[in-house]
C-alpha cells in the first residue's frame, strides 16, 4: 500500500492547517503540484529564493517537509504569473526560478529540458510521472513533443499496476 497527498496553489494562506493535518498521515509522499509560492514580483536570485524561504519556514509547510518526502513540479508562479516564453527578459526570470526552486525542494532530475519531468518507481505497484507543463510549453504546445512521446513511451512499457501522472496545469476544462 502506498499512501500519499497532493496540493498546489497555496497561496498567501499561511500557516497551512492543511499541511499540518498531512504531516499527521504518515504519507509515504507528498507532492506540490505548482503554485507553491508566488514569487510574481521577484526579479533577483535573492527575491525568488526569499519567497521559498518564506513558505518554507510556515507552520504546514514545515510539517509537511519533516513527515516525508517531496514530489514537486512547478507551475507559472513560481516564475511569474502567466509567463510564457517570448515575453521579454522571461529567459532570466526562468532562470532564476528555476534555481530556486531546485534548492527548495531537492529533486531527482530527469535526462531532458529543466529535468523536472521524471519518472518515480516503487517497484512494480506504482510509477509517478512528473510532467514540466510550464517550462516547454513552447509555441502552442502543452508539453514539449519530446515530454509527450516519453510519457506515451514509458506508459506504454510500465510494467507497474498503478500509474499516476503528475501534472501543474489542468489538461481539460
Amino acid at each position: 500500500i502506498v499512501v500519499f497527498g497532493a496540493t498546489s496553489c497555496l497561496g498567501g494562506n499561511v500557516p497551512w492547517p492543511n499541511l499540518s493535518r498531512a504531516a499527521e498521515g504518515k504519507y509515504d509522499f507528498f507532492c506540490l503540484l505548482g503554485d507553491t509560492v508566488y514569487a510574481d514580483r521577484a526579479s533577483t536570485p535573492q527575491e525568488y529564493w526569499g519567497y521559498w524561504d518564506y513558505v518554507l519556514r510556515r507552520k504546514g509547510m514545515e510539517d509537511v517537509c519533516a513527515s516525508t518526502s517531496l514530489v514537486a513540479t512547478w507551475d507559472d508562479h513560481e516564475v511569474g504569473n502567466n509567463w510564457s516564453w517570448g515575453q521579454v527578459g522571461v529567459e532570466a526570470k526562468v532562470e532564476m526560478a528555476y534555481q530556486a526552486f531546485t534548492k527548495a525542494i531537492p529533486l531527482r532530475r530527469g535526462d531532458i529540458g529543466f529535468g523536472i519531468w521524471r519518472k518515480l518507481c516503487w517497484g512494480r505497484a506504482l510509477e509517478i510521472f512528473v510532467l514540466d507543463c510550464r517550462g516547454e510549453r513552447k509555441g502552442g504546445d502543452y508539453i514539449s513533443p519530446e515530454q509527450m512521446a516519453w510519457l506515451q513511451e514509458e506508459l506504454l512499457a510500465s510494467e507497474a499496476r498503478f500509474k499516476i501522472i503528475l501534472n501543474s496545469v489542468a489538461i481539460t476544462d
